[in-house]
């Protein structure tokens, strides 16, 4: 008498490396567990019917990785956002245009003026862009790294064609971010999608981009948006107290931030000086308002002449403290 064994499963195994978005997946074919042997007799049954292929796909953990990558949400203002509104108000008029046009607006000024955290609180207020999608255009390398990203999680591609291609076609509302688009050898129009539809901001300390479109300087806060800001910060009380010496501390940072960015010399720089001497004297810092009121004094002398209006107001100011 004989018996049939079981036949062994995995009888065959068909290996194929496959490529999607430029990624390689190994993908392997396994035969199916074989059917039992037969019954023992004269003559043994016929084995079960197999259980079919198995198949196997290798996904390598960069894809993961680079799943991680591919945000380019717009986060929110900071929380302590206070001002701005005449900017803001400028905006909201330009994007409720119907122009059948694509819309741009640039914001430009100094570094550390603010113009990311305006372009992040309008694009919280505006509720109708239908995608908000943030590029950091520091760079050429960096511009064209956000696109793919938007065409990858867009599941469109992964090239920069593929992610304008795809804001060609969605004729809706999106909204791209360009920010920090500060480099002046950079042609920021060769990443614009070239449609009559869709929403650009702009970033940028290059002032010469205001030719892409309607634009709002973004200069120093106003002084009293300053004052609301630092006390919102420090979670102090708006008391009047805290108000003026808060108002000190505004003045003192602006005068600073002018003379590293104009020189001591410039006539900006020496109206906040002025006006950081009249909040010093009216906290009682006579010796440090006399001090700075010399200095407004000499410089106005030397450039403006000594019968020259500011010169002369200055020249009052100074006596009027040391009577």
């Amino acid at each position: 008498m004989s018996s049939t064994k079981p036949s062994n499963a995995g009888v065959s195994q068909n290996s194929q490396p496959q490529v999607m978005n430029n990624i390689t997946y190994n993908t392997s074919i396994y035969g199916g567990q074989g059917g039992s042997g037969g019954q023992g007799g004269e003559k043994g049954g016929s084995g079960g019917a197999g259980e079919g292929p198995i198949v196997h796909q290798n996904f390598p953990s960069s894809t993961v990785v680079q799943a991680s990558r591919l945000i380019n949400h717009c986060p929110p203002p900071s929380r302590i956002f206070h001002g701005r509104r005449t900017i803001l108000d400028a905006m909201h008029q330009f994007f409720a245009q119907d122009t059948r046009k694509q819309k741009v607006y640039v914001l430009y000024g100094l570094g550390g003026a603010g113009k990311t955290q305006v372009a992040l609180k309008f694009i919280e207020e505006w509720t109708h862009f239908t995608d908000q999608l943030l590029v950091d255009a520091s760079t050429t390398e960096t511009i064209e790294t956000g696109l793919k990203n938007i065409a990858a999680r867009k599941q469109s591609g992964d090239s920069v064609p593929d992610a304008l291609s795809w804001l060609i076609d969605n004729q809706e509302e999106w909204l791209l971010f360009f920010d920090n688009a500060d480099d002046p050898n950079i042609n920021l129009n060769q990443f614009f999608p070239k449609c009559n539809h869709g929403n650009i901001i702009i970033t940028s300390r290059n002032p010469n981009l205001r030719g892409y479109g309607a634009h709002s300087p973004v200069s120093n806060m106003e002084e009293s948006d300053a004052v609301i800001l630092l006390l919102k910060s420090a979670q102090q009380e708006a008391s009047e107290a805290n108000e003026v010496l808060a108002l000190d501390i505004v003045k003192i940072v602006v005068l600073e931030k002018l003379r590293q960015v104009l020189g001591g010399d410039h006539q900006d720089t020496l109206v906040a000086m002025s006006n950081l001497a009249v909040t010093s004297n009216y906290l009682r810092r006579f010796e440090e308002a006399e001090k700075l009121q010399v200095v407004v004094l000499e410089k106005r002398r030397k450039l403006l002449g000594d019968n020259h209006l500011d010169t002369l107001t200055t020249m009052h100011a100074l006596a009027k403290n040391t009577s």
